[in-house]
């Protein structure tokens, strides 16, 4: 009710009850008259307390019915996935990211001395964002003592469904490299891993449906490298697609493949591999300088997976070729496999667009007054780099995991792993073991423990 509609109720009200009061006056005496007089005010008193009360109703109501303004007019503040603002219509947008995997390990020795201790596996701090259709990252690690930058791109996405990338990124090769650390089933990436060719400088382009992805890129060196001597940098095409006849929630079925050419040109080529475990230098298997000018190198990958409820199974076959102008071509194979068991139930999360594995979300974290998530998980996994003249060794591990995911963000992990290694896998950079005289067929087991938070 407006307030003129109440002051037009009050006037009118006032008017009738004078007039109401005139007869009185003419028929009694001067006592009378006053004493109708009094009671016409008090009603209208009593009157205009419940126009006061009425109007500080309607007042009421219509501050209910007025949201106030955000600060900041047309920014909104997210905190899902990171901490980060974005304008209202979705033209501008900055989140910052990060990560940080504390380790312990402990070795029992077999013939290397290996080295019990502790690091930060990864500190990862990052930015991202969008300006209208143009999309940048930029990502750094800050663990052991130094920077390395990790992605560090920008991308258009104005030509849908095509995204064009441009930076320091991950080539598209291998479902265990493509997912992020933070959602592997293991604390470190199966023994086949060395063959991807993780992140160079390169530019890229990749599109997707809703159960497929196709992406491809050139690139030449990673950030940190740079060629000896001065030489000219290699470069290298790579290539994947992925499949998923079946995506489903608690369903899936991955199939993939993917396979990256290299003309090294003036860079030397060497494969070795560390024992799924990072605290140790030590690589068992390890090809030294391939000997001879290498033409090329042509690797490639074939990708199978499947989730049916809280049962996955993951594995990947991987193969890289050397062609060398005067020597034999030179062959390397590894491979893995993989079972994992969600202990609560819980599924492993597919993105079916991307052709990777995402975050597992419990479903009750601790928070809520649940258990969290536990998952049990097993690998075997195997890489040969011994071929014709060269002498690289082979490895073979069995890897038992188990892993507590106190929420979507906070996640323990613990790994037994037994390592058995041939008579030719000599590469170890570690000093002997008293008494130990010959470095082929060391089979030493890891113990190893990770606290992960990321944000």
């Amino acid at each position: 009710m407006h307030r003129s509609r109440f002051l037009a109720k009050t006037t009118a009200l006032s008017v009738a009850g004078v007039l109401a009061a005139l007869p009185a006056f003419a028929q009694t005496g001067q006592q009378q008259q006053i004493e109708q007089l009094m009671q016409q005010l008090e009603i209208q008193k009593k009157m205009m307390e419940n126009i006061s009360r009425e109007l500080e109703q309607v007042r009421a109501e219509q501050a209910k019915q007025t949201k106030p303004t955000a600060p900041g007019g047309d920014v909104e503040v997210t905190t899902k996935g990171g901490i980060g603002v974005q304008s209202k219509d979705g033209n501008f947008s900055f989140k910052i990211n990060g990560r940080v995997q504390t380790d312990y390990t402990s070795y029992t020795q077999d013939k290397t001395e290996l080295g019990d201790g502790t690091e930060f596996r990864r500190v990862y701090l990052s930015g991202a964002g969008a300006l209208w259709d143009w999309g940048y990252k930029i990502e750094a690690d800050f663990a052991n003592d130094g920077v390395a930058l990790q992605d560090v791109y920008l991308a258009y996405r104005g030509l849908k469904p095509v995204t064009l990338t441009v930076g320091h990124f991950k080539q598209p090769f291998s479902l265990d490299q493509l997912t992020s650390d933070t959602n592997v089933a293991f604390m470190e990436r199966a023994l086949p891993d060395i063959f991807a060719p993780g992140r160079l400088i390169s530019v890229g382009a990749n599109t997707n449906g809703g159960n497929w992805t196709l992406a491809a890129t050139g690139g030449s060196g990673s950030a940190s490298n740079d060629v000896a001597n001065e030489g000219d940098e290699g470069y290298a095409l790579t290539a994947r697609a992925t499949f998923a006849p079946v995506h489903e929630a608690t369903e899936v079925i991955h199939l993939g493949g993917a396979v990256t050419w290299k003309n090294p040109q003036d860079e030397a080529i060497r494969i070795r591999q560390r024992p799924e475990s990072h605290l140790t230098a030590t690589r068992f298997v390890d090809t030294g300088t391939i000997p001879g000018k290498v033409d090329d190198v042509l690797t490639y990958g074939a990708e199978l997976a499947t989730v049916y409820g809280p049962l996955s199974l993951q594995g990947e076959y991987m193969g890289s070729s050397v062609s060398r102008a005067a020597l034999s071509t030179l062959d390397f194979k590894g491979w893995y496999a993989l079972v994992s068991v969600f202990l609560t139930g819980e599924s492993r999360k597919y993105e079916a667009n991307k052709g990777i594995f995402g975050r597992v979300v419990p479903t009750r974290s601790l928070e809520d007054g649940g258990f969290g998530a536990w998952e049990i998980a097993l690998r075997y996994s195997a890489i040969d780099l011994t071929d014709k003249d060269v002498t690289g060794g082979g490895e073979k591990n069995i890897t038992l995991g188990l892993n507590w995911y106190a929420n979507a963000y906070v996640r323990f992990l613990a790994n037994y792993i037994w390592v058995n290694t041939d008579n030719q896998a000599t590469g170890s950079s570690g000093p002997l073991l008293p008494g130990e005289t010959f470095r082929g067929d060391d089979d030493p087991r890891i113990f190893m423990l990770r606290a992960q938070v990321d944000f």
